[in-house]
């Protein structure tokens, strides 16, 4: 027996012992929180144990896990949680020695370490304390505490390499997580009777309260809404359909199941009523198609877009569409609802008027390294009981973004937190990141590696348009890019380890055909003479 069994076994007897004590206590008492520590701690052990070198698997399946489990007293989220455990793991097995560590810093590393400068930099000049970790948004300290996880995430990722197989079943563990979210999240917005205590489990199955009130609107389906709770299913999942083959293959009759998951995608990105979801499963097409096809592909999604925009046109004028699936599409010329054009726009003008004030104002002290992630806290209590009492105007809540950074633009938010140089690094690091992803899977397409490269690759273009040109927020992205970073270092050992295995396996000997066997000496043809003696 090794050492990481034998330091596995010490860890589940004493579980075993004080969780038996504790467990007996919690069920006497009725004490629910204890119960689901100890549940998390026994799943905790089962996970390890299944898992052990690969349990780094954690980080990107529940990396979109940004909501809480309030039964538990940390202040963290899930993503949170899957990073510290994999650490806490990662170090047992490295003290071990059942891992060798093999991360090399290179060029990637420099511009990581250019960015965590710059957000050192802007904390010495405006320091936080540790307490806004309880407050679950963007405050305080909680962005350097985000960066600081997806950093270790980074480090562990970048000493890891895995087999084809474990690769191929990665973003197949990465659709299921984001399914379980959109299908409590579908629960507990339609039943919010069910949806108060799925709550309590995780923050992001969000009952909708408003049908609870005792008078509601004549007619609510048409209502133009949100369903944010879809979102990570529907890129997870184009993103595999894609990864798979070409994208227009998928829309072809004669693969039926991958046909209805693009229509299934289409119709949960239209009921999201987001634009940066129509916005981004057209993205992840044209990425698609051009890994696939390069210039061929760009030219299909010329086409396709142009007979996607007449069919919406044709079904609006002719059926209607509700407003929730209008919103997102308004964009695009069409025969739309008047309101529904008008809310959009009112959005816009409201976003272009913030970032007037944000260019043209003084929000930003320093727009060289930025004014890093804190704000006063009395500042942020007034507008938050604003918005509590439903008394904040647009304005209000304008000057309250300007305040907390979300400015609904990735270029003029990293321009607060961390200046011009930090967007200037930042976008480098973007595009570097995407390209490295692009050249790895070029370079692996025709080996079993090939989809889950494609995979994060697509996300990877998408990246940097989406934040310089859509919508971006650094204090969350950051660490979801640092993320990618660290797959783009697993994907490239994996590469590698996988090249050398391949060439250090020998050719197969060639065998003689069975068909035709060598000609047997004809029965006339003479005898050798013998040699001499």
């Amino acid at each position: 027996m090794n050492a990481s069994r034998i330091l596995l076994l010490v860890i589940v007897v004493i579980a075993i012992l004080f969780g038996s004590v504790f467990l007996g206590m919690a069920v006497g008492t009725s004490d629910f929180e204890t119960l689901a520590g100890f549940a998390i701690i026994v799943s905790a052990i089962a996970t390890f144990a299944i898992l052990r070198d690969k349990i780094w698997l954690l980080i990107p399946i529940f990396a979109s896990w940004d909501g809480r489990i309030y039964l538990l007293p940390l202040p963290l989220s899930v993503a949170n949680i899957a990073v510290a455990f994999v650490v806490g793991c990662s170090a047992l097995v490295i003290l071990t020695r059942s891992s060798r560590w093999r991360y090399k810093p290179d060029t990637l590393d420099f511009w990581l370490f250019c960015i965590l400068a710059i957000l050192a930099l802007g904390y010495l000049r405006n320091p936080v304390g540790v307490a806004a970790l309880a407050s679950g948004g963007d405050i305080g300290a909680r962005p350097y505490f985000e960066v600081a996880m997806a950093f270790l995430a980074y480090l562990i990722l970048a000493n890891k390499s895995a087999t084809p197989g474990t690769l191929r079943r990665l973003p197949i563990m990465v659709v299921t997580g984001s399914a379980v979210i959109a299908i409590g999240g579908t629960i507990a917005f339609f039943v919010p009777q069910v949806g108060v205590y799925m709550f309590q489990f995780y923050s992001g199955f969000l009952p909708n309260m408003s049908a609870l009130d005792s008078v509601q609107s004549p007619d609510s389906s048409d209502a133009i809404g949100r369903a944010g709770f879809v979102l990570g299913f529907t890129y997870s999942l184009s993103l595999y359909l894609f990864a798979r083959r070409p994208p227009l293959l998928t829309l072809s009759p004669t693969r039926p199941l991958e046909l209805l998951g693009v229509m299934l995608v289409g119709v949960l990105a239209l009921v999201s009523g987001f634009r940066g979801a129509v916005a981004a499963v057209g993205m992840y097409f044209i990425a698609g198609s051009y890994l696939w096809w390069r210039g061929l592909g760009l030219l299909v999604c010329v086409i396709t877009a142009i007979l996607a925009i007449f069919g919406f046109y044709a079904i609006q004028a002719t059926f209607g569409l509700p407003d929730r699936i209008q919103r997102p599409l308004s964009f695009l010329p069409g025969p739309w609802d008047d309101h529904v054009v008008r809310s959009a726009k009112v959005s816009n003008e409201w976003r272009f008027d913030m970032w007037d004030q944000v260019l043209n104002g003084d929000s930003i002290k320093n727009r060289w390294i930025g004014d890093g992630f804190g704000f006063p806290a009395s500042e942020f209590a007034y507008y938050s009981d604003l918005q509590q009492l439903g008394t904040i105007s647009s304005q209000q809540l304008a000057d309250y973004y300007l305040i907390t950074g979300d400015l609904h633009s990735g270029p003029l938010s990293t321009l607060k937190f961390a200046g011009g140089i930090g967007l200037a690094v930042f976008t480098i690091l973007s595009i570097l990141v995407a390209v490295r992803y692009v050249r790895l899977w070029r370079r692996i397409r025709h080996t079993p590696l090939s989809m889950p490269i494609a995979f994060y690759s697509m996300a990877a273009i998408y990246f940097p348009i989406k934040f310089l040109f859509i919508f971006g927020a650094f204090q969350y992205e950051l660490s979801y890019l640092i993320i990618m970073a660290g797959l783009l270092r697993l994907l490239e050992h994996s590469a590698a380890d996988y090249e050398a295995t391949q060439a250090s396996v020998p050719p197969p000997e060639p065998q003689q055909s069975q068909q035709n066997p060598p000609a047997a000496p004809h029965r006339h043809q003479p005898k050798p003479e013998p040699l001499p003696a």
